[in-house]
């Protein structure tokens, strides 16, 4: 089962693995060294994440980027990564396999691993996600949502035989019946996987929340965890298959099923990271890194009472014209260091495209022609292809002004259905990302002497040929019909 375009939407499932790596059929299969920190925001749309820092998936087309947002979610307990602003997220939609992430810890294995993450959930009937839960018996945690928007998961039950005098467990699945979590909302999943706390019997264990509510059940235990026995009733759990995966320690996170993810980490013992996240705004799209860099990069971490210096500067063709720092604004510097760090930080630095008199961007001159950057004020106003429409107009248009043939004309016009649907076109060579938002206007009239157009609709810019169909048109005739062009929303 895959996708919605079969009508049917495979539960999303996280599945916590241990067990020995193996490779994928026809990968190679890779150790991303903890701490790992992903918020995918380095990936454009319909870009697939395999292959990249450490995703693996038997095809690419498991997990991509998507940007059809926005996803400015936030959450009452916080989210993994300390910014509004999520551009991009993870779309899965993995059949009946999974994307994973495998792990190595390095010189020493960690008491703790924490793994957060921001979930989409698709709601499953148990018997759904069961199923595919229940056949790995290296899995030391599962969760899932169900029909009713609970979380579920799986752990072991834990008892003593007292003949065999020894310690038995059984794989159960636990319902958190005082989380619900509405269809389509985001869920923060955080988890604790506990590995030496036991040195009494090294047991293995694991605490999981929910949207900040950690879980508390009798069928947990409470510390300390060496206790023998430990103290009913707390946030502990025994990982799942008690028996096939005591001995072994995370190494793989997986997720399987139809939904979205966004601002994963994964964390050992290291001394507590800090976050400085940084975002690059050009002509007023946040994201959008034409007009300026900033290094060493858009997510770093420091140690608790550290700190780091970022580099900024402008591209060329663009001005900075200004920093916010932690939502206040600061004169804007070309060196911004961070000191003594104790809480997550943020900032943005801004861009404006440099502009002719009659506004059109530099950088925009200088891709249709090198030779224009020496008087970009005359180039704006020229006409070099002759086709009657200057070198602002072409840009205002969406047209190339080194091409007679690309004018911005009505260039067809066609009748459908005995008449019930007209189709007018028109071309489009190049696009200002600035003018994504702004599109064509399409003006109708019956009546050549009125001074006022009424807009019969709007295209959305794309290079190639656009078109907008009018079904059904006015009854009147003749219609007339003609396309205009703007540079702002108002």
């Amino acid at each position: 089962m895959k996708g919605d375009s079969r009508n049917s939407r495979r539960p999303i499932l996280g599945l916590l693995s241990a067990a020995a790596l193996a490779a994928l059929a026809g990968q190679a299969t890779a150790q991303t060294l903890m701490p790992y920190y992903d918020t995918f925001e380095d990936h454009t749309n319909n870009q697939t994440i395999i292959g990249a820092n450490g995703w693996l998936a038997l095809t690419n087309i498991y997990a991509v980027g998507t940007n059809t947002g926005p996803y400015t979610y936030t959450n009452a307990c916080g989210l993994p990564f300390p910014t509004s602003n999520h551009n991009v997220v993870v779309k899965l939609d993995t059949e009946n396999s999974s994307v994973s992430n495998c792990f190595s810890y390095g010189a020493t294995t960690p008491t703790n691993v924490w793994v957060d993450n921001m979930i989409q959930f698709v709601m499953s009937p148990d018997e759904d996600a069961r199923g595919v839960i229940t056949n790995d018996n290296k899995i030391q945690l599962a969760y899932y949502v169900n029909t009713n928007g609970n979380p579920v998961f799986l752990h072991s039950a834990r008892w003593f035989d007292t003949e065999e005098w020894e310690y038995r467990a059984t794989n159960v699945f636990s319902t958190v019946s005082d989380v619900t979590i509405p269809t389509g909302a985001w869920a923060r999943v955080t988890v604790t996987m506990d590995y030496k706390s036991d040195n009494v019997r090294n047991h293995k264990y694991f605490r999981i929340a929910f949207n900040g509510h950690t879980v508390t059940s009798d069928l947990a235990y409470a510390l300390p965890l060496n206790a023998d026995p430990p103290s009913a009733t707390g946030t502990y759990f025994v990982c799942a298959n008690f028996q096939t995966a005591t001995g072994l320690k995370l190494n793989s996170v997986n997720f399987s099923g139809t939904g979205h993810l966004d601002d994963y980490k994964v964390e050992g013992d290291a001394a507590p990271q800090i976050a400085i996240i940084a975002a690059i705004w050009s002509d007023g799209a946040s994201g959008d890194t034409r007009g300026g860099w900033i290094t060493p990069g858009l997510l770093v971490y420091v140690n608790s009472g550290g700190g780091t210096n970022f580099s900024i500067g402008a591209n060329t063709y663009w001005s900075y014209t200004n920093l916010v720092v932690n939502g206040a604004p600061q004169t804007p510097t070309n060196l911004l260091a961070f000191n003594n760090v104790t809480s997550n930080q943020f900032f943005a630095a801004y861009f404006a495209a440099d502009r002719t008199t009659n506004r059109i961007p530099h950088w925009w001159l200088a891709e249709q022609n090198s030779g224009w950057t020496n008087d970009f004020n005359a180039a704006a106003s020229g006409d070099p292809d002759g086709d009657g429409l200057l070198t602002w107009e072409e840009y205002l248009a969406s047209t190339d002004p080194n091409d007679s043939n690309s004018v911005f004309r009505i260039i067809e016009f066609t009748t459908q259905d005995n008449g019930t649907n007209y189709t007018i076109r028109w071309p489009t060579a190049s696009i200002d990302p600035v003018f994504g938002g702004i599109p064509f206007l399409v003006l109708r009239t019956d009546n050549l002497t009125n001074e006022s157009w009424p807009v019969a609709g709007t295209v959305p810019r794309a290079v190639g040929i656009s078109q907008f169909s009018d079904a059904p048109p006015p009854a009147s005739n003749p219609v007339f019909y003609r396309v205009a062009v703007t540079n702002t929303t108002q």
